[in-house]
């Protein structure tokens, strides 16, 4: 079972990532997903490579760390966008877009509610 991309959002909180920011939103557009960027107050040019027509981009005045960040855009997506699946990625690019189907597939064949992935 495949997951419709429009019922999945990809929330990424972004703080000083102008070096990453645009490859990885670049990659990420291709797959169709909603994606939410959240700018946790950057000061270097992240919010002016985003692409906001393209993805939903959220802004903190103030750097309030990921995990407010993340928040941010979960709440967002569920109050404005229809969504079933949530995946959040970081913006540097450590995470690897090939990868998500596989994460969510659990999920979307309703084995699980949720899946973490742990670095080793």
């Amino acid at each position: 079972m495949a997951i419709d991309p429009e019922k999945c959002c990809v929330i990424i909180a972004a703080y000083n990532e102008a070096e990453n920011i645009e490859k990885v939103l670049n990659d990420l557009i291709k797959t169709n997903f909603k994606i939410v960027v959240v700018d946790d107050g950057s000061a270097d040019n992240t919010v002016k490579l985003i692409d906001d027509s393209k993805v939903y981009l959220l802004q903190h005045q103030l750097n309030c760390g990921q995990g407010a960040a993340l928040q941010t855009g979960i709440e967002f997506a569920r109050k404005n966008l229809q969504i079933e699946v949530f995946v959040t990625m970081d913006a540097d690019g450590q995470h690897q877009i090939k990868d998500i189907a596989p994460l969510i597939e659990p999920i979307v064949e309703k084995k699980v509610d949720v899946v973490l992935v742990q670095d080793s």
